[in-house]
């Protein structure tokens, strides 16, 4: 009689996280109708439109990229390169 140890991994996926990945392999066009379809089927949810292109949104949006460029370390240098490389 032998005894035999086997170990034995798997990997398994549930089925949320099969419908993320697929949500994420998605087109831009494929993606709005699949939006579309779910707000059909499900009454609770809501359309949230945000792309208003008011001036406030653009300042606000001024604002975080300057905030992002002045936070970010590894990239200032290259920044402030293409700063210096454009014609006045």
């Amino acid at each position: 009689m032998e005894l035999n140890l086997v170990q034995k991994q798997t990997q398994t996926l549930s089925p949320l996280m099969m419908q993320s990945m697929e949500i994420l392999q998605m087109g831009t066009q494929e993606l709005m109708e699949f939006v579309d379809k779910t707000l059909q089927e499900n009454p609770v949810l809501e359309r949230e439109d945000r792309f208003d292109s008011g001036e406030e949104d653009g300042e606000l949006l001024r604002r975080k990229l300057e905030w992002l460029e002045s936070n970010d370390r590894q990239n200032r240098t290259y920044y402030q390169q293409d700063d210096e490389d454009r014609p006045l």
